[in-house]
């Protein structure tokens, strides 16, 4: 078994995946309400905005982990900030 600060690392490491999740999903909801999609969610704005970008399959870009989109995504991402006034900023700051 581990000892108590080894699980400390694993516990932020998983916090900081799903932050980054998160905040993948509120790039893709601004996306959506930019590109006028309103019947999208944020991952499926963001797989849709790929689709258009790259002419990838659908089916394969809903294979792609979180990690990899934002790759893809990294130059559109750029600089990129969530308002200050989110509503999701205090779900964040609990990660």
């Amino acid at each position: 078994m581990r000892d108590e600060s080894e699980y400390m690392v694993v516990a932020k490491k998983y916090a900081v995946e799903a932050k980054l999740a998160m905040m993948l999903e509120l790039y893709g909801e601004q996306l959506a309400e930019k590109e006028g999609w309103r019947d999208l969610s944020g991952m499926e704005a963001i797989h849709l905005y790929v689709m258009n970008k790259h002419h990838w399959p659908l089916e394969q870009i809903r294979t792609m982990s979180t990690n990899h989109l934002r790759g893809v995504l990294a130059v559109e991402m750029q600089g990129w900030t969530l308002p200050a006034q989110h509503p999701a900023r205090i779900g964040l700051s609990t990660l």
